[in-house]
């Protein structure tokens, strides 16, 4: 009975109605509490979900005593409840929290790197070269792991929101870290605060004890010691990460990494180009395209990208002669002539059963002439939805309620109202007054 309810809730995940899937996966725990699989899905599903603080509390079941949960998860390095964490907190829009675990899952994987110094010595010495070689292969690869890539996508899609919009328009508390919030949530980041300037208080004491006494290196390395001789790491306070005014430049802490070591995933690339299209990088656009067109030329926001770069070739030339012409080599391999509208032609063409190509290859025909706006989202809304999966169809929406084709509220609830007639069981595209829960 047991593996038929996970099995129940596992189609209602897919079927994308995750509160649903949430009740099965409970009902199926209740039946074993020391399951601790149970435990982890189950609190894997609220996440999805968006029930942060019940999640947290399901983990606390089988966490150390006397602990938060949260920190002991993190002390651990649970890298799935971190990447979760941060997913269901951009998701609402909690862009400190977001930020704050992204850089704890950074911080997991340079302790990991630190955590290997003391094997250099031994393999020297005990003369384990094979082993030697694989540790280091193994660290120059250790960012392309799947746990990394997505926690770093969490974080550079945070930070554009952070560049589009600065810390004055983020919401009514200036920098987006108590908006939305409930009081249990507010205090945590408040205490989270006070330990931070807690820190900081340590070691300018610590700092002032030493001057005069000791100096040069000694004084440096006593200044992030604590009174034990241990090392002390400052936290990461997510309430200061979102009031960073270089977001552009923070942002390359993730960006770089994936570029290197995950460049088989499309999304790697396609955020690649939203950082440089901000960033003014001509060259590093072009790149970014090319890679995402040989990963996988179905990617959906190809052609907006490609029709976003020949605006901006068109209208910031390029002063040195030598980049001039590597520009317009590349240009025309990728829109023979320049001839854009005729590119989004045939693309059309080759994907005319796709729903986000479609809507992308609108979005781009509008970028290029706004008046046709209206023209392509009613191709979106009589689109065939029978060819349409449920996350292409998600995706459209997300972009819709975002602004794309400025749909109003009746398109919205049009397109809602189409989609639900082909997955019914999604809660996203039901109308307000059918909402159950």
């Amino acid at each position: 009975y047991q593996r038929r309810v996970r099995v129940k809730g596992k189609i209602y995940k897919h079927a994308g109605n995750m509160v649903e899937a949430v009740h099965w996966l409970e009902e199926a725990r209740n039946l074993d509490l020391a399951d601790r699989y149970l435990n982890c899905k189950s609190a894997k599903y609220l996440l999805r979900a968006g029930m942060r603080e019940r999640a947290e509390e399901l983990c606390a079941l089988f966490t150390r005593e006397n602990q938060n949960p949260v920190d002991n998860l993190n002390e651990m390095q649970c890298m799935w409840f971190l990447t979760e964490s941060a997913n269901a907190a951009y998701n609402k829009q909690d862009w400190a929290a977001s930020l704050q675990k992204c850089h704890e899952i950074e911080k997991h994987f340079v302790d990991i790197v630190e955590d290997q110094f003391d094997f250099h010595p031994y393999s020297m010495r005990k003369m384990t070269l094979r082993a030697y070689i694989g540790l280091l292969k193994l660290e120059d690869q250790l960012r392309g792991h799947d746990f990394y890539s997505k926690g770093a996508k969490v974080a550079i899609n945070t930070y554009l929101h952070l560049h589009d919009q600065p810390n004055g328009q983020t919401n009514g508390h200036g920098n987006g870290e108590s908006d939305g919030l409930t009081e249990k949530e507010l205090k945590k980041q408040l205490s989270k605060q006070k330990r931070a300037e807690k820190w900081k208080k340590k070691q300018d004491e610590a700092k002032e004890q030493q001057q005069g006494t000791t100096g040069g290196k000694d004084t440096q390395k006593k200044n992030t010691t604590g009174t034990d001789g241990e090392v002390v790491a400052p936290p990461i306070v997510g309430a200061e990460l979102v009031k960073t005014e270089t977001p552009l430049e923070d942002v390359m802490k993730f960006l770089d990494p994936i570029r290197t070591l995950s460049p088989q995933c499309p999304d790697t690339h396609t955020l690649a180009f939203e950082v440089f299209y901000r960033k003014g990088k001509i060259l590093l656009m072009i790149q970014s395209i090319k890679r995402a067109i040989r990963t996988n030329p179905s990617t959906p926001e190809i052609p907006l990208h490609l029709t976003k770069l020949c605006d901006y070739v068109s209208k910031h030339p390029e002063s040195d002669e030598l980049v001039k012409g590597i520009i317009a080599e590349e240009m025309e391999g990728l829109v023979p002539g320049g001839k854009i509208a005729a590119w989004l032609d045939k693309y059309a063409a080759e994907h005319t059963s796709g729903l986000p190509q479609t809507f992308s290859v609108g979005c781009a025909r509008a970028f290029l002439d706004s008046n046709t706006t209206r023209t392509h989202l009613e191709a979106v809304l009589k689109f065939d939805f029978c060819k349409a999966t449920l996350p292409s169809c998600l995706y459209v929406l997300e972009k819709l309620q975002a602004g794309s084709l400025k749909p109003s509220s009746e398109d919205l609830a049009l397109y809602k109202k189409h989609v639900h007639q082909r997955y019914p069981l999604c809660p996203s595209f039901k109308q307000e007054k059918d909402i159950k829960r």
